[in-house]
């Protein structure tokens, strides 16, 4: 089996909790408030039989502080018909790292990490393919 370099893109969000449960936003947040956003690293030299670390960042866009108290990641899309995004050809694992976690008003900070493994059995069809990662949480503001 050829070498398979795969780059996994991430650009994603997640909303403070309650946002997208149906349930309303609280009397301080606006129904059109920003979102918290996630950033994760592009993972590339994926091969069959490779498991890399994708780091995640979050980004808080509100005036006061939130408390992230999950993350996970899911592989969503492939940009290879001949290669779909399923566990045989590429996996997001749990979230590795401290939760949960403080990320202060209009700040950003690092948040851990998902492994991406690439399964030993991937097909050629996989070779050079782009994935893309969609990273949920769910967050609190934090009283003061």
């Amino acid at each position: 089996m050829k070498s398979i370099s795969t780059v996994t893109a991430v650009a994603l969000l997640f909303a403070l909790a309650g946002s997208t449960t149906g349930r309303p936003a609280p009397p301080d947040l606006p129904d059109d408030r920003p979102t918290v956003v996630v950033t994760g690293a592009s993972v590339g030299g994926l091969y069959p039989g490779a498991s890399r670390d994708m780091p995640v960042r979050l980004r808080n866009p509100y005036p006061f502080d939130i408390r992230v108290s999950r993350l996970t990641a899911e592989v969503v899309q492939s940009s290879r018909p001949s290669c779909p995004a399923v566990p045989d050809n590429l996996v997001a694992g749990p979230h590795q790292g401290r939760l949960p976690l403080t990320v202060t008003a209009r700040e950003s900070r690092a948040a851990g990490s998902f492994p991406i493994r690439m399964p030993a059995a991937v097909t050629d069809e996989c070779a050079g393919a782009t994935f893309t990662i969609r990273i949920t949480g769910v967050a609190t503001k934090v009283r003061t």
